[in-house]
């Protein structure tokens, strides 16, 4: 469960910018947001469920993951309502069957939603969830790794030795390769391990290993 902080980050994102604008769907998840007063928080959840709109549910599950301050029986609630299915609080089940889905769409306002949402974890989540920008991942199925920003720092343009130099590195012992325009480079698996991802140039060509 991830548990609430940065106070002042709360107080930043109570303003509201934008609250003219949004759909009725929309303006509801901003209510339910772990920030708002606890009784704004009660009956958003209550008009959830009366307006029955499916496009709620991605916000709901995302919801499941944070220690709120109104009981989990209220999204739960609301879910459980919406969706027809019965897995209770159990987040890693909720966003399984949401993958399956492809008749929920989430309203306009979500991806800025999420963003107000995963800001409370680090406040640096907010420029990567900015609304009109065209992707080819569903919003919804983007989920917290479970760490800020840079919290596991990635290989940067890392250093290289001839593979005969390598002798802190066993004959058995895995690597990710990678050959571009003639060159090859290796990525030893107990490195990548640490830092999950590694950023570099092979054959002239930038390449992203994420492991």
């Amino acid at each position: 469960m991830v548990i609430l902080r940065f106070l002042a980050v709360m107080l930043l994102l109570t303003g509201p910018a934008g609250a003219q604008t949004r759909s009725p769907t929309g303006a509801l998840l901003y209510d339910v947001l772990p920030y708002q007063p606890t009784e704004l928080q009660v009956k958003g959840y209550a008009a959830l469920e009366q307006r029955g709109d499916r496009g709620a549910i991605p916000a709901l599950i995302e919801l499941l993951r944070f220690d709120l301050p109104v009981p989990a029986e209220l999204p739960v609630g609301v879910l459980e309502t919406l969706s027809g299915q019965r897995f209770g609080p159990a987040w890693p089940r909720w966003v399984e069957w949401l993958q399956k889905q492809t008749d929920i769409t989430p309203p306009p306002e979500f991806v800025a939603w999420k963003g107000r949402l995963l800001s409370l974890i680090d406040p640096a989540f907010l420029e990567w969830f900015t609304p009109g920008i065209a992707s080819r991942i569903r919003a919804e199925e983007i989920v917290w790794g479970g760490v800020a920003k840079d919290g596991i720092p990635a290989l940067v343009n890392p250093a290289h030795v001839p593979a005969a130099q390598a002798a802190y590195l066993t004959d058995d012992e895995p690597v990710f390769g990678v050959t571009l325009n003639g060159q090859s480079r290796a990525y030893p698996h107990r490195i990548m391990d640490w830092h999950e991802m590694a950023n570099d140039v092979v054959g002239g060509v930038a390449v992203a290993l994420a492991y």
